[in-house]
């Protein structure tokens, strides 16, 4: 997933160091691409939902005043 000197080493190195030696243990790119986006969403919060999800209900989403 780019390179290993890139923006998601710098977030898994600086900011989650506990996790480096697991993250160096990967074999394959897809699996710090599935890793990467949990800790982004921990570290700059939002929603993640897969192409391949489907919506059972409508989710009503809260928006601040402006």
């Amino acid at each position: 997933m780019g390179d290993p000197n890139g923006s998601e080493c710098f977030l898994i190195g600086v900011r989650y160091p506990w996790f480096l030696e697991t993250w160096d243990s990967y074999p394959f790119p897809i699996e710090r691409a599935d890793a990467i986006r949990y800790f982004a969403l921990v570290h700059y919060g939002g929603i993640y939902i897969d192409l391949d999800d489907v919506r059972l209900k409508r989710t009503k989403f809260h928006r601040t005043p402006s």
